[in-house]
C-alpha cells in the first residue's frame, strides 16, 4: 500500500490517510462508528471522511479531507498524506555541437 494505491482508492490528490486501531462493537456500522470516533478526535463535526474496509490487507482505514494534519489520537494512526510527490526536473547540462567545436 503506497501513495498511489490510497489515491486510487479515494480519487484524491490531498488530503491524509489513518489506519483505525481500535475494535467496533458487535452490531454497530463499522463506518458511523469510526466516523464518531474521528469526528471526536478532530474535534468538529464539519469535516469530510471516507471510511473503507481493506478486507485483502486487514486493515480498516478513514480518509480525512483536509490540508492539515491536526488529528491526535490513540483510535488512528497516520499512514500518509495524499499530496503528490514533488518530481525534480533532471538538470540542464549544455552539450558541445559541432559547431562549437
Amino acid at each position: 500500500m503506497n501513495k498511489e494505491f490510497f489515491q486510487q482508492v479515494f480519487s484524491q490528490n490531498m488530503g491524509f490517510v489513518y489506519k483505525y486501531c481500535g475494535t467496533v462493537p458487535s452490531g454497530e456500522s463499522v463506518a458511523h462508528y469510526i466516523t464518531d470516533k474521528f469526528v471526536t478526535a478532530a474535534g468538529s463535526n464539519l469535516i469530510t471522511t471516507v471510511v473503507t474496509e481493506l478486507t485483502n490487507f486487514g486493515v480498516t482505514v478513514l480518509y480525512y479531507h483536509s490540508d492539515t494534519n491536526n488529528i491526535s489520537s490513540p483510535d488512528f494512526e497516520l499512514i500518509m498524506d495524499l499530496i503528490p510527490d514533488v518530481i525534480p526536473e533532471p538538470p540542464v547540462t549544455q552539450t558541445e555541437t559541432n559547431e562549437e567545436q
